[in-house]
């Protein structure tokens, strides 16, 4: 307890460095105009800044004044105030992140498919997707609110923008930078319970055509509880009294020692993860400069990310580092980023640990001509992942067993016609990869018309697509699941055994979208999306018939990564408005969805399920796993000079989630876990005793609604914190 207070109250002096000096460039509401809070500009929709209103696609922000004021206590949660986004906590400070939903796809699959894999999350446009099984570990961050200037989201298929992952939309941390000559120091505390503990500190100077900004970050959280769910008893147990679901032992490792100590070794432990990061820049001139960043994390949760048959979470660690350079000259734009670590997503599970390194490079140039404009680019990717060092690659005990490499490169093309009321924007972008040895050609056409400067509407056709990853592409695991007797008194071990495909078609999503924004009054905004979309070329564990293996003495259960004939066909409509009113403002925004699935498989098995009809069955359904309204609202008064209220809200209703166990086996149905519907009330209250002191008490699920979010995982509590916010 004393370590933590230490570090909380070095993070608080070393603010005191720039007391006196600093040229504070952050605004309070009481600063912005209403043109400010209601045109806010952002750069994601066309790469380029602009009026929001005014942006081509569906697109939401949050700025950092308003994270600051919400209370929330980490970027993820900061998700919650944009609209669009379903955002579940599976634990302290962990959550999982879906833009429009789309989550629990295909059913009845394992909790690391049912993660969100389909949306890209960048920072400073530095994409930070992992290539294990795809998707973010949001942890791995290195950055955290104090390094924050803006988030945008812009909600649907973007890959033509941004390349291979942008399938669902991009998710865009823009980083802060210092806009006035002299020192810059910001530092932000809080704490409270389970034992958490919250830190972000920055410092900073410019002068001349340069400017710099170091920071350091760290979070502490502990669990809501300490036990763990466990599916074969379907109740909370301690983490050595589970019993995997096969073979109906303890948790056991490759060589079936009981190891649940290794899996789990702080119970108790939510999350511990501490970062730092260096922004450096230097202004060539008015329109060209150069920028280097690099930072690094280390990092500690338990949150679900893997099936080990048992339970629904596992304990994640990772250590990673990041370099990123840029060079602006004139209208041209070029970015070189490298990225490597060590990760551990499922300690203690045989197979999940490995080394990585990630590179990107992207160039572009800027062409102006009358009324067109031009944005051709070129971009590389490489991820490479290798396991040989954590497993014994000869008998199979890793999933990727050696070193594996994916790549891609790509030319795009970015072309705008621009009228006095009429704006059309066209994209296309062709990928070529490694495995799948194919060019893939994503695409997006979005018109949009100003009728007035009140009324704006616009329209979106894209389709994108998500990239290949290790789990699919190179799987050739060997994983103990149970025993089976062969001959009186005699039991072979089962081993399922996996396998990838190289050559899987990637999935894609298509989506057709509407939007219509309308100034009412200059200080009552609303906007509405209207939205279709169509997802096919899903991957899928198949079962084949198992294999007896005499000469080795053991049972094969082999399973390969197919592309499955299921499609989901999601329609809905996203509302949001925003009110400015004096001191007052109110973000209201909720999202409505329905799901279908086509086709769906209705066994785990490529060969004839049916034993009856000798087919293989597929059915229609409607798709519970995404609550079908989701949303929330912001709500700040700016009481007086001295004192700020603010009150955030998010809801989603009842949903389900499927996990492989209602369909492994027969007469088995407890795969299927109801999530009740939830609705999270939060408060913020702060009073500024001095210009350059914030104090504040922060509650978090006021109304202590208990309940999980996602699939057996910890429940929340109420949580009540205190700190304090300097700004010099």
């Amino acid at each position: 307890m004393n370590r933590k207070l230490l570090l909380l109250a070095l993070l608080f002096l070393s603010s005191l460095v720039g007391y006196g000096q600093v040229a504070d460039s952050t605004t309070t509401m009481t600063d912005m105009s209403l043109e400010d809070l209601m045109n806010v500009q952002v750069v994601s929709a066309s790469k380029k800044s602009e009026s929001v209103f005014e942006a081509p696609l569906s697109i939401g922000s949050v700025s950092r004044e308003e994270i600051q004021r919400s209370g929330v206590t980490s970027i993820v949660e900061a998700l919650r105030l944009i609209p669009g986004l379903l955002v579940t906590e599976v634990s302290n400070g962990n959550y999982q992140v879906d833009i429009r939903g789309l989550n629990n796809v295909p059913p009845a699959t394992a909790i690391n498919n049912a993660s969100n894999s389909i949306s890209l999350v960048m920072i400073d446009n530095r994409p930070v997707y992992n290539y294990f099984n795809g998707g973010t570990f949001w942890e791995t961050l290195p950055v955290d609110l104090n390094d924050v200037e803006r988030i945008e989201v812009v909600r649907g298929a973007s890959s033509a923008l941004y390349g291979p992952n942008a399938a669902a939309g991009v998710i865009n941390i823009i980083t802060r930078r210092i806009d006035q000559k002299g020192m810059y120091a910001v530092a932000n505390v809080q704490a409270g319970n389970p034992n958490t503990y919250i830190g972000n500190a920055s410092v900073g100077y410019k002068f001349g055509k340069f400017d710099f900004i170091a920071s350091g970050n760290f979070q502490s959280r502990n669990r809501t509880e300490t036990d763990y769910y466990n599916w074969a008893t379907q109740k909370k147990t301690s983490a050595d009294s589970i019993v995997s679901y096969f073979p109906g032992g303890p948790l056991v490792d490759a060589h079936n020692n009981p190891n649940a100590g290794d899996r789990y070794p702080d119970p108790k432990k939510a999350m511990n993860k501490a970062g730092y990061n260096a922004f450096l820049n230097y202004a060539i001139s008015e329109k060209s400069n150069v920028a280097l960043s690099f930072g690094g994390q280390q990092s500690m949760v338990q949150k679900a990310f893997t099936d080990n048959l048992a339970t629904p979470l596992s304990t994640q660690t990772s250590s990673t580092q990041y370099v990123d350079a840029r060079l602006k000259l004139n209208n041209w734009n070029t970015m070189l980023a490298y990225q490597f670590g060590t990760q551990d997503v499922a300690k203690g599970a045989n197979g999940y640990k490995y080394n990585f390194n990630t590179l990107d490079f992207v160039t572009e140039y800027d062409i102006n001509f009358k009324k067109f404009s031009f944005k051709p680019g070129v971009s590389f990717r490489s991820a490479t992942y290798d396991d040989s060092k954590y497993a014994d690659i000869a008998n199979g005990e890793g999933f990727i067993n050696g070193s594996k490499s994916l790549t891609n490169a790509a030319v795009s093309l970015r072309a705008e016609y621009k009228l006095e009321k009429l704006k059309v924007i066209g994209a296309v972008r062709v990928d070529t990869y490694n495995h799948p040895g194919k060019a893939y050609a994503s695409y997006q056409f979005a018109p949009s018309y100003k009728f007035s400067d009140r009324h704006f509407v616009r329209g979106n056709y894209s389709r994108s697509y998500r990239g290949p990853n290790m789990y699919d592409t190179y799987n050739s695991s060997s994983i103990l699941v149970g025993s089976q007797q062969v001959a009186p008194g005699v039991f072979f071990p089962e081993y399922a055994k996996v396998t990838g495909d190289q050559n899987l078609k990637l999935l894609s999503i298509d989506l057709f979208e509407l939007g219509y924004r309308s100034k009412i009054t200059d200080n009552f905004h609303i906007e509405v999306d209207v939205f279709h979309q169509i997802v096919q070329n899903y991957t899928f564990l198949v079962g084949q018939p198992n294999q007896v293996d005499m000469a080795n003495g053991k049972i094969l259960i082999p399973q390969t990564v197919e592309n499955i004939s299921m499609k989901t066909l999601q329609d809905g409509i996203t509302l949001s408005a925003n009110y400015v009113q004096n001191k007052f403002q109110i973000k209201p925004f909720v999202t409505i969805q329905t799901t279908q699935l086509k086709d769906v498989p209705k066994y785990r098995s490529s060969t004839a399920s049916d034993s009856v009809n000798n087919v293989h069955v597929t059915y229609n359904t409607t798709h519970k796993g995404t609550p079908s309204v989701f949303g929330g609202a912001y709500v700040n008064y700016k009481i007086s000079k001295k004192f700020n209220a603010n009150v955030t809200m998010y809801y989603f209703s009842s949903y389900q989630y499927d996990n492989l166990y209602s369909n492994f086996a027969a007469n088995k149905s407890n795969g299927i876990i109801d999530v009740p519907s939830k609705f999270l009330l939060n408060a913020r209250f702060a009073y500024k005793p001095i210009d350059k002191l914030e104090l504040f008490v922060n509650l978090r699920n006021a109304l202590n609604q208990t309940s999980f979010e996602f699939a057996q995982t910890d429940k929340t509590i109420m949580m009540f914190l205190v700190g304090a916010s300097f700004k010099y």
